[in-house]
């Protein structure tokens, strides 16, 4: 059960780095950016010393693919993040837990418990109350974007969710880890070109470390120590989980960190940036919660 406490701690922590980072707004690519980096050099020391090379052409171009979702889906956090805070965005993205369930029953056959049938239908209801937001008085185009912002995010996820699905079932295990390389492999080059682009059109970025910077780490960049972090969280918090399933069953696992994840960065949002939520959406992260538990039963 440690294990799965690290995990959710470190799911959370990414979540509350990556809040921070976005209010910095004009760091936030670059920490995107070194994020990925710093999770692919890890990556690859991991699969240079385990010897895990020797993975399908497939493998590497589905990861590769996944990372450029990943990449795509830090954009559209950004936006999410500033119009609703760090709560709805996760939860959000939790509930295209959908699309790999989907998959599993349609696609391979799975067998469904009617209590996974209750926790589809309520992540379904779910995801609109999430959303749900009053926009009075706001142009067309303004609310439109809003809602394209929502269905990418919930796209982008539910497909790095499928691929997962997809490499397990087709590749072997063997081939997991090649696929974490590409997919922070890819992440890193999409990331690099995001920022570049954004860099070119907009000018250079605010200085990294302002002038007059104080305190024990000031020879450090604070965007530097940032995207450190969310790339160490981002590569071990994968590796701590999967230990945790070989010591919890998945049964408990899966609920026990998707709902703790999203229950805890809500209220973490809700303190530490002190961010509110109409009765709606709150009742909507309700139903996300209690779904997300039992679909994984």
């Amino acid at each position: 059960m440690g294990y799965l406490v690290a995990a959710v701690a470190l799911a959370v922590s990414f979540g509350l780095i990556q809040r921070a980072a976005q209010r910095r707004r004009g760091h936030y690519f670059f920490v995107a950016g070194t994020n990925y980096l710093v999770a692919a050099l890890m990556a690859l020391v991991w699969v240079a010393a385990r010897g895990g090379w020797e993975a399908s052409a497939l493998t590497y171009w589905v990861g590769a693919l996944n990372g450029v979702g990943f990449a795509v889906l830090i954009v559209l956090q950004y936006f999410m993040l500033g119009q609703r805070g760090v709560g709805v965005t996760f939860a959000l993205g939790s509930l295209a837990l959908l699309a790999p369930i989907t998959v599993s029953l349609a696609v391979f056959g799975e067998p469904a418990k009617a209590v996974t049938l209750v926790g589809i239908a309520l992540l379904v209801v779910a995801a609109p109350l999430i959303a749900y937001r009053r926009m009075p008085m706001l142009p067309a185009a303004r609310v439109g974007l809003y809602w394209a912002v929502v269905v990418g995010l919930l796209g982008f996820t539910a497909g790095t969710l499928i691929s997962w699905k997809v490499v397990s079932e087709i590749t072997p295990a063997t081939d997991r880890d090649a696929f974490v390389l590409a997919t922070f492999a890819g992440a890193t080059v999409t990331a690099g070109a995001t920022l570049a682009i954004r860099r070119w059109r907009e000018g250079p970025g605010p200085p990294l470390r302002p002038q007059g910077q104080a305190g024990a780490l000031s020879w450090i960049p604070l965007p530097i120590v940032m995207g450190v972090g969310l790339g160490l969280c981002n590569v071990v918090q994968l590796w701590v989980f999967l230990a945790a399933l070989g010591e919890v069953p998945g049964a408990v696992a899966f609920p026990v960190h998707s709902a703790g994840t999203v229950l805890l960065i809500t209220l973490a949002g809700w303190i530490v940036w002190r961010e509110r939520h109409g009765p709606v959406t709150l009742v909507g992260i309700a139903a996300a919660l209690v779904g997300l538990v039992l679909v994984n039963l």
